[in-house]
């Protein structure tokens, strides 16, 4: 093929409908009008030879020819960005967008000094963050909607970098007068108490599962491990969780517990965080349960892209500032 004669902006064009599978969508994403995208595709099915795409009521469905040069396509787009990316990066004149992905534990506990650092030494950069429990987090990896996935990670594809942020233990939550507030914790005790489980997916575990997610090649926590290491320390007992409630954010978790004799098991962070703001009771817990490392993921295709270097230096600046700023583990009631 001359590729003198090939428009780049035809292949811009061909990665949005490969993500979008929906003219009008694609169109939006690289800033078309709906004819102007069909007259691109009408172009690069002369160009190809190939239908490329075909029009069915479930959206724009690729041919053979298209899913095969689909990978190559958005790779060689990528490093093409890549090539024309600065060298260098003025975090205090740039003005841009970056995409985290995180759930509601991160937006509590990073987010405060991520927001208050670039606000003092970027105030041109925006920040966007995405529901991580709602999102396919590789699928926005891989085509660059994504910049950074946060949160509790297991398995990671090879095509995906990663660093440690910090890691986070848990404790007991419950109402200030809540018999569990005071004298002294025990299984059995903890026994007796019904239970609210967070759960990304809003399923109950049955015990088979270890709380993660996979997803193409990506495991990401979906439910409350803790949860599921106290179910098996009170099996080894004789004994049962009672899961009275769940629930998919962290931030249900609170007027749940005000109200009702419910507990939960919380990161320790977000506990300290509920004591400070209503007073609820944080208790240590009978059976240690090992900690949870919370990482950043990104797509090795931006590693060396010198804004990327930045924010990430920035996250793991929040994270030390966060965690820095955490009071020890104990018991805490009001």
């Amino acid at each position: 093929m001359n590729l003198a004669a090939l428009d780049m902006n035809l292949l811009v064009v061909f990665d949005a409908l490969m993500e979008e599978r929906n003219v009008t969508r694609a169109g939006r994403r690289v800033g078309l009008t709906q004819p102007a995208v069909s007259n691109a595709l009408s172009r690069l099915r002369l160009l190809l030879k190939d239908q490329l795409f075909i029009r069915t009521p479930a959206g724009m469905q690729p041919t053979a020819r298209a899913l095969e040069i689909a990978g190559p396509v958005q790779q060689a787009l990528a490093q093409i960005k890549d090539a024309l990316e600065p060298s260098w990066f003025d975090p205090a004149t740039a003005e841009l967008s970056f995409a985290l992905a995180a759930g509601d534990y991160i937006g509590s506990t990073l987010l405060p000094p991520l927001t208050e650092l670039l606000r003092d030494r970027a105030p041109g950069v925006r920040l966007r963050v995405l529901p991580a429990n709602t999102l396919d987090l590789m699928h926005f990896l891989d085509n660059g909607e994504c910049d950074m996935a946060i949160g509790f990670f297991d398995t990671i594809p090879e095509r995906l970098d990663a660093m440690p942020l910090w890691a986070e233990s848990v404790s007991l939550v419950a109402r200030w007068d809540h018999p569990l507030a005071s004298g002294p914790m025990s299984l059995e005790r903890l026994a007796e108490a019904p239970h609210i489980l967070i759960s990304q997916t809003g399923q109950e575990d049955d015990g088979s599962s270890d709380g993660y997610l996979l997803s193409h090649g990506l495991r990401r926590q979906v439910m409350t491990r803790s949860h599921l290491a106290l179910r098996r320390s009170l099996e080894e007992r004789g004994l049962r969780l009672r899961v009275a409630l769940t629930v998919p954010y962290y931030s249900a978790v609170l007027p749940i517990v005000m109200q009702s004799d419910l507990v939960t098991l919380l990161p320790h962070r977000v506990a300290l965080s509920l004591h400070r703001l209503a007073g609820v009771a944080v208790r240590d817990l009978p059976c240690p349960l090992e900690a949870v490392q919370i990482q950043g993921l990104w797509h090795r295709q931006v590693t060396a892209r010198a804004s990327h270097t930045w924010l990430r230096r920035l996250v793991a600046e929040a994270a030390q500032r966060m965690t820095g700023q955490t009071l020890s583990p104990g018991r805490l009631a009001s």
